[in-house]
């Protein structure tokens, strides 16, 4: 759907693109015209990126409590010596380790320099040994100082 949207006209600066998607959302859905994309780049209307960056921060937060909850009771759980559910919290534990990754990275991408998403990105990594993971880690860095260069929350995270 996306290609078919670029395939329609040559958009040169980003001011054209707003006014086409302007003058488009009077006639189509409005959700099909605030996505664009040409030449394996992205494009999202201003109209819809603070609200896309609200949620965002909003499921990441809430993604980043369930984690530290969670990990706080598995550590509770070895100082008592409880083994009955270990198994149980370390898949669950995995779980909320993966969604904190996927929610931060989206914020990321929305903004760069959100400190907390670096920081809760470092506590998850802390606790693996996989070099796959650093790699992906390096990839992510990689992508957001490609378009913020002198980020530097990218650039201590790296």
């Amino acid at each position: 759907m996306l290609n078919e949207e670029a395939a329609g006209s040559l958009l040169s600066s980003v001011g054209t693109m707003h006014r086409v998607l302007e003058s488009r959302v009077s006639k189509v859905n409005p959700s099909e015209t605030v996505f664009w994309c040409r030449d394996h780049k992205l494009g999202i209307s201003t109209q819809v990126l603070l609200p896309l960056y609200n949620v965002a921060k909003q499921t990441f937060m809430a993604a980043l409590e369930r984690y530290k909850m969670r990990s706080n009771l598995s550590v509770k759980k070895d100082e008592y010596g409880s083994d009955n559910m270990s198994s149980w919290y370390a898949s669950s534990l995995d779980v909320l380790e993966s969604e904190v990754m996927k929610h931060s990275r989206a914020l990321l991408l929305l903004s760069c320099d959100f400190g907390t998403a670096w920081n809760s990105r470092k506590l998850v990594l802390s606790n693996k040994q996989h070099s796959q993971i650093f790699v992906d880690e390096l990839l992510l860095s990689a992508l957001v100082l490609s378009y913020a260069p002198k980020s530097e929350c990218s650039w201590s995270h790296r």
